[in-house]
This record gives structure tokens, sequence and C-alpha cells, in this order.
């Protein structure tokens, strides 16, 4: 009697030990993790998980996903073996797997309310192992997307379930939807409702043809019956896209989708015109959306749905189908002629594009283009005049905008846009930034030049390409002197300027390519002299450059043997007769030599050494 119960307490040990042993670790699998009794609480911390809550509760048997973000580019993104599990969902999942996105080995559920994304480089769902099902219910939106499948049985008995009125699933692979089942069964009021007239034939989903249907997507869902009108109503000329609804976008989209609108190709690849009984409503460009001139609510557009139409919707990236529940789609006008005014404020002589917003700038260019203050190309630059006056120079490639030598407030100008105006800004631009104004207004609010601008040469400065702004100031500064006639210049070897004063003295020599500037060593501060810069050449550098670098300037203070530290490189002084051979060596006036051709004091390294 005793040796019986020594040996039944030593089977139920023997069976605890079991379940201990067996409660340690589960038949699952998150982003390529066995789920264990250690890692059971921290599952949404998995490497492979990117975001959300998953959780596991061994008691009910239950896995929830949680707004969950799996990305694996091996393997399975989750693998479901332990049988009859149920995987709740909850708000938006995205699941990547590297072979499969789930893998499902034994008996399973997908419910909840939420949105499962499967995306697997092979499956987006496989089933493996015999007679294993894989029921969807509880209103659950599942969408499956494979390179290969979709949705695909491996084993003999696999079974697929979709059932629930709102339950919905999608599936798309490029060599099969959903196939290879022992049954699929799908209860109503679910359908197939795409494609069009699909039907399940041994345990595949097949088109009307009887070919397999792949590289398109299959809807499983409750018909719906479409009631509603869509309507996209303009208010305004002129609009950002980002400003429409998702209504009104996916109104535009679905119009122009149906032929309602007729897309026109223009030259300009950039943008699109739209029109309707061969007249242009609408223009798309980039961001913006302009209604053409003329239209009104008579050219208001109601397009009735077909069922060809709903089917030929693609389905979203969150499983649904757009417009299914509407009727009709309606493009509705409600516009009034153009009436506001914008005004540009000029305060300083020369302005760089950075400091315009762009649709100040473009206003400029406008009025250029207009005519309506005449206009004068060259190859440099763009003139605005206004009764033969000089008002704005712009360069072509727009980067600076100049106001000219005596231009004042006296000079204000305003301008009245017409149809023809904004038919030719659609007609260039495709789209009109000034589709709500019917006058443009330009202000001069300009100070005589009143700045002085000081350029320092040390004697021997070389600088090289590409040039700093401060050197780029010293070279336009010195071409503007030979320009206005301060200094004479004389071509001298073919790869050199040289640049002399009126005594006939050489101060700087310039590259012809103006990359390099040199100061003769014999040039000294004896040799300084200071230039007022009057309007007329202030209108010859306009004349020559397109625009005027030196606008604000009244005078210009030339200076040479000033030690220059941005232009030289020479940090600091010092005294120190050390130095390292491999170290760049400068002359006391700061210029770089490549070898010393005399003894001497020279700069390295910031110091003073002597070569001896």
């Amino acid at each position: 009697m005793k040796k019986a119960i020594i040996a039944l307490m030593a089977a139920l040990l023997f069976a605890v030990n079991m379940q201990v042993q067996g409660a340690e670790n589960y038949n699952l699998y998150v982003a390529g993790n066995q789920v264990t009794s250690s890692n059971i609480n921290k599952l949404s911390q998995l490497k492979g998980v990117k975001g959300g809550s998953i959780t596991y509760d061994p008691s009910e048997n239950v896995l929830t996903l949680n707004n969950a973000i799996i990305e694996v580019t091996e393997g399975q993104g989750i693998s479901l073996g332990v049988g009859g599990i149920t995987v709740k969902i909850v708000g938006k999942n995205t699941i990547k797997g590297g072979v499969a996105a789930l893998h499902v080995t034994a008996a399973a559920t997908i419910t909840g309310a939420g949105q499962l994304m499967l995306d697997g480089q092979e499956y987006g769902i496989r089933l493996i192992n015999r007679i294993t099902r894989l029921i969807i219910n509880g209103g659950a939106v599942v969408k499956a997307k494979g390179g290969y499948m979709g949705i695909f049985a491996q084993d003999f008995g696999n079974v697929l379930g979709i059932t629930g009125e709102s339950t919905q699933l999608y599936a798309f692979g490029n060599e099969g939807a959903i196939c290879n089942f022992a049954t699929i069964g799908i209860n109503e009021p679910l359908e197939i409702i795409r494609p069009f007239n699909a039907k399940v034939v041994e345990g595949t989903v097949v088109d009307t043809q009887g070919e397999i249907v792949k590289g398109e997507w299959v809807a499983i869902k409750k018909k719906v019956t479409p009631t509603k009108t869509l309507t996209f109503t303009i208010s305004k000329r002129l609009m950002n896209t980002d400003d429409l609804s998702e209504d009104q976008k996916l109104a535009l989209d679905c119009l122009v989708k149906f032929n309602v609108l007729k897309s026109v190709a223009n030259t300009d690849p950039n943008y699109i015109t739209y029109s309707y009984q061969e007249k242009n409503l609408l223009a798309l460009s980039e961001n913006n959306l302009t209604v053409f001139p003329n239209v009104s609510s008579a050219n208001n557009v109601t397009y009735n749905l077909t069922n060809e139409n709903h089917n030929a919707l693609e389905i979203t990236e969150d499983g649904v189908i757009p417009l299914e529940e509407y009727k009709t789609v309606k493009l509705a006008f409600n516009l009034s002629a153009p009436s506001q005014t914008k005004t540009l404020t000029f305060t300083k002589r020369l302005h760089e594009k950075d400091e315009f917003d762009e649709a100040s700038l473009g206003m400029v260019e406008i009025m250029s283009i207009f005519g309506a203050l005449g206009l004068e190309a060259s190859s440099r630059n763009v003139l605005v005049t206004n009764n033969g006056k000089n008002l704005l120079a712009i360069t072509t490639d727009g980067n600076r905008i100049n106001v000219f030598p005596g231009v004042t407030s006296a000079d204000n100008v305003s301008c009245q846009l017409n149809t023809n105006h904004h038919l030719l800004l659609i007609s260039m631009l495709g789209y009109d930034p000034y589709a709500d104004c019917n006058q443009l207004q330009v202000k001069f609010n300009v100070a005589k030049p009143n700045e002085s601008l000081k350029v320092s040469f040390p004697v021997g400065d070389t600088p090289t390409q590409p040039f700093n702004n401060l050197i780029e100031k010293k070279v336009t500064t010195v071409m503007g002197l030979a320009l206005f006639g301060v200094l004479n210049y004389s071509v001298g070897l073919s790869s050199e300027i040289y640049l002399k004063n009126k005594s006939g003295k050489t101060l700087f020599i310039l590259a012809k390519d103006v990359v390099n500037i040199n100061v003769p060593d014999d040039v000294t501060d004896k040799d300084n002299f200071t230039w007022n810069i009057t309007d007329e050449q202030h209108t010859r550098m306009i004349t020559e450059f397109g625009f005027d670098p030196i606008a604000n300037y009244s005078s210009v203070n030339v200076c040479f043997g000033v030690n220059d530290m941005v232009a030289t490189d020479i940090p600091n002084m010092g005294s120190h007769t050390d130095h390292h051979p491999s170290s760049p060596l400068y002359t006391i006036q700061g210029q770089r030599v490549q070898q010393p051709q005399k003894a001497g004091i020279y700069i390295r390294n910031g110091r003073k050494v002597i070569i001896r």
C-alpha cells in the first residue's frame, strides 16, 4: 500500500513538473522571438517591435495587438502555434515579415474592431499543418498582401472562414490572392465584391473565366448600396491642395479617373489643366489648385457612379474602398470675381531673393512679364520701367532685385489685373498666384545710399576659389572701380588684367576668370584711396551686372598693407624660432609661399619664424 502511494505521488509530481515546463515556453513567436514566461510581460519591447502594445494572456489564450508595429526582414512577423489562440486587434496594426507576415500552424481566430495590415515578402498569411483553420470575425478589418501569395494554405485540410456583418478581408498576391484551401467559408451578409463576379472554386478565389485572381485585390465584405452624394465645392479661385478635405481630394481624384474631367497635357510637365466639355476649369501645379477665369456655377458637374466605376476604385492603405457609399460626385463652383489688392513695398535698393516671400518675388517678375510697366530684356537681366524710367532690375536667375537710383515714392505704381493677365499666369506657371486679386501695387520707400564700404587688401593677397563673402565683395568692388574709370585697366598677359591708378601704378592684378586677385609688393598704405559713388555709377553697375552689389554704399575706402585675418588664414602673431617644416608658410604681408627664395622673417602656425 505504501509503495502504491509513493508511486502515485511520484506520478503527480512528474505531471506538475511537466505543466511547469510547458508554461515556460509557448508555441508563439513575435518578430522571431519565442514568447516565454520570462518575457511575456515585455512583448512590446522585443527586437523587431517598432511601436504599440502587444500582450499575451495564456490563461485565456488571447494575444492582443494594440496599434502594434512589427517589422522583420527574415522569417515571420508573428507565428501562431498555440492551438485555439485568439488574436484580438485594437486600433491600426501593421506587421511586415520576411517570409510571411502571419504564419499559422494551429487553429486560430482573428477578431476585434481594429485593423490588421499584413505585408510579407512571400506571403501575407500562410497556413501549414493538416486541418489548420483560420477564422476572421468580430468586425476585424484584415488586409493581407504577399509578394507571392496573399493568403495561402500549404497543407491539405486547411480552412478559412470569414464571418460577422462588419468584418472585412482584403487579399493581394502577384501569383494568387487566396489559394489552395480545402474550404473557404464566407457567411452572409459577406460576399466577394471584388473582383466583379469573382467566386470560390475548390478553395481558391477565381475570376469570371475561372482563372486564379492574381495581381489585383480580392475584397470580401458586406456589399454597400451607394446612396450618398459627395460634393466638392470650390469657393475661391486659388487654394493650396493641403487645405482640401480628404473627401474633396478624393472627389477630384475620382472625377479625373472617371474622365469626367479630361486631363490636358501641357508643354510644362509640372502642371496639368483639367477641362470639361472643352472648357478649361482647373489647373493643378504642385500644391496649388486654381480655377480658370470666367468659371462659375454654370459649369458645375454632376457624375453618376456606376458599378464599373466602383469596381475600378483602388483599395486604400487602410483596406477600404473609397467612394463605395457614394452614388454621385458633384463639382460645384461658388466663385466671385477677383477683388483683392496686393502690395509690395521696397525699403532698400538691393534685395536678395531670400529676403522676399515667393509671392512677392513672383509679383515683380509678373509685372515685368505683363508689360504693364514696360519690358526690356537683356542677356543679363530684366528691366521693369514706367513711362521710360527704369524702376527695377531683376537678374535672370531671380536671385536679386535692384531698385534703380533716383526711384522714390513718387514712382509708386498700380497694375490692374484683367482676365488675360490671369490666363497668362496659368499658362506660364500652371496656376495663378494672384487669382483673387484685381490689382497689384508697388510702393517705393527707398533712402539714398549712406553707408561706407571699407575693403582692405594685404600686399600679395591671393584668394582662390571658392570665394568667401569678403573676398567676393573685394573682387566685385575692384571690378566696379575699373568699370567706373576710377582705375584704368589694361590687358596684360592672356590670363591676367592689370588695374592701375591714374598715375599709372599697378594696384591689382586679376585673373581673367576673376578667381585670383594679387596686390604687388610695392603697393603700400600710401596708395590708399576713397571713391565716392555717384548715382550714374550705381546705374552703370546695374547695367553691367544686372544688379548693383554695393547699392547701399555712397563711398568705398580701399586700404593696402592691412593684415586681413580672413583672407590670409593667419589667426594671430607671435615670436618663435621653431617651426614644423610641413606647415604652410606666409610672408609678413600674408602671402603664402611654397618655398622661401630668401632668408628672413615668415609666418608659420600663426607665429613668426626665421628662415636662414
